[in-house]
């Protein structure tokens, strides 16, 4: 495998990191760093959607204990994705937005796939990113759809709120900055049809190629 930096966002022309060894970049990939990087808001907790009870939970995270319960007939399956005011219950067919504070739904929206969508909680979203479809969702505000040109693999986020994702089939690797609503430019390529990730490496993306 080798793994290559990707370019800085202060910097132009960039370099590509010299190939790191099979270990490292497993490491990587496992656990040695985040690949969403950027939760930088503060998450006391998570939530979960339970389809049997049909009502939305949150899981204190010191205590791990359920301290808020909000009722809603939402989708098998739904994840709950959550920004700094608001809540998204996503579903394959809908998400329902919902105040974290109040505890009341608010607007529902259709999703722009039939396609169960990663969720990233990260500064700028949160994101729902529908990878083989390619689109990504930005629930927070500004709310956006955001068209990645093709198929993606998981983006990673930088501290500066960019995300960075891997156009599989053509082998681009493009930019979405924080609140933008379209992708800003595809400055780094990657051989085309190969397998690959992207991780983040002291605080740089990098693209892992598993193909060479």
């Amino acid at each position: 495998m080798t793994t290559k930096h990707l370019p800085s966002r202060k910097s132009w022309p960039f370099a590509l990191l010299a190939a790191l060894c099979a270990a490292a970049a497993v490491g990587a990939l496992t656990g040695a760093t985040s690949p969403r990087s950027a939760a930088q808001f503060a998450t006391t907790g998570h939530w979960v959607y339970n389809s049997v009870l049909e009502a939305v939970f949150h899981i204190d995270g010191a205590t791990t204990n359920i301290d808020a319960r909000l009722p809603m007939d939402a989708e098998a399956g739904s994840q709950v994705l959550q920004g700094d005011t608001s809540g998204y219950v996503v579903g394959p067919h809908w998400i329902v937005e919902f105040d974290k504070a109040s505890l009341t739904p608010e607007q529902s929206i259709a999703p722009p796939a039939d396609e169960f969508p990663l969720g990233m909680e990260v500064v700028g979203g949160p994101y729902a990113v529908y990878r083989n479809t390619g689109k990504i969702v930005r629930l927070g505000d500004p709310t956006a759809t955001i068209l990645t040109g093709g198929a993606i693999g998981d983006p990673v986020v930088t501290e500066d709120g960019t995300v960075w994702m891997h156009r599989t089939g053509v082998g681009l690797i493009c930019t979405l900055p924080k609140d933008a609503a379209e992708i800003a430019d595809c400055p780094v390529a990657a051989p085309r049809d190969h397998a690959g990730a992207l991780t983040i490496v002291d605080g740089r993306p990098a693209f892992v190629d598993l193909f060479t």
